[in-house]
């Protein structure tokens, strides 16, 4: 249940030594939008590997909506301890938004309430990081960062895959 892959990877985030960086991949809608969205998802663990060398963090905490980046994570990509929620990822894949496809189903796993607790989760999941991956075009990157600062009281460390530039739509 979303309870407990919550809470799995709530422990998961405070036991063992070491710092863990929070990384959210974004595919789904977000990729037939043709935005920044790299078929080859290894270029945010490279980005990942930037914050190891500097900090050290090996433990990472994914959140995504692609399971082919889901994949990369259980199989513990380039040395990495990885852990992500167990969901049904291709209720994501589609050409259409989630909020125009949520508009159609009342009830199910993609009813508001259920895509809405899947988010939720990913940015409270992300904001416990010691450290981020981002792609701050996207609101959940930018929503945990923002709640990491709250509650850490300090800017957090990140790297994002796009540029500055690169328009928040």
């Amino acid at each position: 249940t979303r309870k407990e892959s919550s809470a799995a990877s709530d422990v998961y985030k405070r036991q063992g030594s070491g710092r863990v960086i929070g990384m959210h991949i974004r595919g789904g809608d977000s990729c037939a939008a043709r935005r920044f969205c790299p078929a080859n998802k290894s270029v945010y663990f490279e980005q990942a590997l930037r914050l190891r060398d500097a900090y050290g963090a090996n433990r990472i905490v994914l959140a995504t909506d692609d399971a082919n980046a889901a994949a990369l994570c259980k199989q513990g990509f380039l040395g990495f301890v990885c852990r992500t929620l167990e969901i049904d990822r291709a209720k994501f894949k589609s050409n259409i938004f989630i909020e125009n496809r949520v508009k159609e189903h009342s009830e199910g796993m993609l009813s508001g309430s259920a895509v809405a607790i899947d988010a939720l989760t990913d940015i409270d999941m992300l904001a416990d990081c010691d450290m981020h991956v981002l792609v701050l075009r996207s609101a959940v990157s930018r929503l945990a960062y923002a709640l990491a600062f709250a509650r850490s009281g300090r800017p957090v460390s990140y790297t994002h895959l796009t540029l500055p530039t690169t328009p928040y739509v």
